[in-house]
């Protein structure tokens, strides 16, 4: 029987280490897809907070949804 030309733990490291590399990239993908999400999403968040900053809203609800999208505007690190 033949031997094989690496030893099995160099076999082994090379499959933790492209598990790892995997992960990590498939981590970065996933953080920028959220990013970009968000940045989509801050033109209305900032277009709506600026209206309610202008006109305050005069309901209960109102003045919770203004304090919402203020929170989600910082949240976004929206302009």
């Amino acid at each position: 029987m033949r031997r094989p030309s690496q030893p099995l733990w160099y076999t082994l490291l090379a499959v933790v280490v492209s598990v790892l590399v995997t992960a990590a990239a498939a981590l970065v993908i996933a953080d920028r897809a959220a990013r970009e999400s968000e940045r989509r999403w801050c033109d209305v968040i900032t277009t709506m907070d600026e209206a309610y900053r202008v006109a305050p809203p005069q309901t209960e609800i109102g003045q919770r949804l203004a304090r919402d999208l203020a929170a989600l505007r910082e949240d976004f690190d929206c302009p």
